[in-house]
């Protein structure tokens, strides 16, 4: 799906573009080749809006955003050290780097796990088909990681109770296309609901993700195998995404505080889920 420059708001624009231009458009993932173009543009995006979430004290990405904790076992940030400090990436204190970091590292996590396809549902080969253990969305997470912080049920409490127009599922729509088995959901009450707002809300998926991987980050397989990729490229996008909203006035554009953001978002979001249906 080509996403109509008129649905965002300016500074929507102004992120896609610099994404757009990112050697990181063209990387061929390991085992995964190219990303489709909504998850880059997506990704940076959320980035982007997350920068500005930080900026207001935001529970979830402050959590997202914290210092390296040195637990290994839970940090995925501890995890990775080895390889954050052979790209210079410091994560020892909490802030916008660190973010930044956490982000690149999701970025190759979702390429990994779903190839970068919002709709894909479980891994079929396995017998994991209980509402509470299927896997969904961009980072195939399923509903029983909540437990590993009470943020990430609050966050699902607070998403599920509301309609989203943040979620810049649009976005991540382009390039991609979803068929019937990957919208298919497994089991009933929470679990399933979760698998449908993670695949359809890919935001939430993001947060819910990063501050998982803050906290359980052996719920990932990928992650335990350390088969994530962590590329400068993304890195130097996310950089120069956090610097051009420094220099901006832009985070009232970005984080939808003004009624013409959330409006255009909504209407954008609203077309994709439409088009989306097989």
């Amino acid at each position: 799906m080509t996403q109509s420059k008129s649905a965002f708001p300016h500074y929507f624009e102004r992120i896609i573009q610099i994404a757009t231009r990112s050697p990181i458009m063209k990387y061929r993932w390991l085992d995964r080749g190219v990303a489709p173009s909504g998850y880059i543009k997506g990704m940076a995006l959320a980035l982007g809006r997350a920068h500005c979430r930080l900026k207001i004290n935001d529970k979830y990405i402050m959590e997202m955003a914290k210092g390296e904790t040195s637990n290994k076992n839970k940090d995925v940030l501890t995890y990775y050290k080895t390889t954050f400090q052979s790209l210079g990436m410091d994560n020892s204190q909490s802030g916008p780097d660190t973010l930044r970091h956490l982000f690149t590292l999701l970025l190759g996590l979702g390429m990994r796990e779903s190839s970068g396809r919002w709709c894909e549902g479980r891994d079929m080969a396995a017998h994991n088909t209980a509402s509470d253990t299927a896997e969904a969305g961009l980072f195939q997470t399923s509903w029983n990681a909540h437990e590993g912080n009470p943020l990430l049920l609050e966050l699902y409490n607070s998403y599920a109770s509301t309609v989203r127009p943040s979620s810049l599922f649009a976005i991540f729509n382009e390039g991609v296309r979803a068929k019937a088995a990957d919208l298919e959901n497994f089991g009933s009450g929470e679990g399933v609901n979760f698998q449908k707002l993670t695949k359809y809300c890919p935001e939430f998926a993001i947060i819910f993700a990063g501050i998982g991987l803050r906290n359980i980050r052996d719920h990932w397989g990928p992650i335990n195998r350390q088969e994530a990729e962590i590329r400068p490229e993304a890195n130097e996008l996310f950089l120069a995404i956090q610097k051009n909203i420094d220099a901006s006035d832009a985070c009232d554009d970005l984080i939808g505080e003004s009624q013409a953001a959330s409006d255009a978002t909504a209407r954008g979001c609203r077309r994709a889920a439409e088009a989306a249906r097989p």
